[in-house]
């Protein structure tokens, strides 16, 4: 696992992978993804974010990061994931890249709400619950790898 802190950058569209404030790099291995979400809490917790903000960075990299070792290809049974997370005045940016299989969470429907808590099946909620958390969700794919990029605005977020 690498780690980084980076200096502030000026403001920009898309996180240069050199210059966010945070980033973290694994192997899809569950020991590597529990000491990165460990590394990812302790640093947000350091910059006294607000905890809304808090809660949809770690929530965004749980769902996310997840996804991409839950969906990789099986070439890339432990995708390489980069999560870089960028601190600006309104906003926390967030790039998630990984090595493995193509996967478009953008384009994963939301699943139906149940009519009963008896009738909620576990799971599969994840991604409708960053698109509630980010006010920007991009997907592309870029030189082989996933690309997520997200905008969580700071200050009060959307209630579910």
């Amino acid at each position: 696992m690498v780690k980084r802190p980076h200096p502030p950058t000026a403001d920009r569209d898309d996180l240069s992978r050199d210059r966010a404030d945070f980033t973290v790099e694994a192997d899809g291995s569950l020991q590597a993804m529990g000491r990165a979400a460990s590394a990812l809490h302790d640093w947000l917790n350091a910059r006294q974010l607000e905890a809304q903000v808090r809660y949809a960075v770690e929530l965004s990299f749980d769902e996310l990061v997840g996804n991409a070792i839950r969906h990789a290809d099986p070439e890339h049974a432990s995708p390489r994931v980069r999560f870089d997370v960028d601190v600006e005045d309104g906003h926390v940016g967030v790039v998630i890249e990984d090595d493995g299989a193509p996967f478009d969470p953008t384009r994963q429907p939301s699943p139906p709400a149940p009519t009963s808590l008896a009738d909620a099946p576990p799971g599969g909620r994840g991604i409708a619950m960053v698109r509630k958390v980010a006010r920007r969700f991009d997907y592309r794919r870029v030189d082989g790898r996933n690309r997520i990029t997200l905008e969580i605005a700071r200050g009060s977020l959307p209630r579910a």
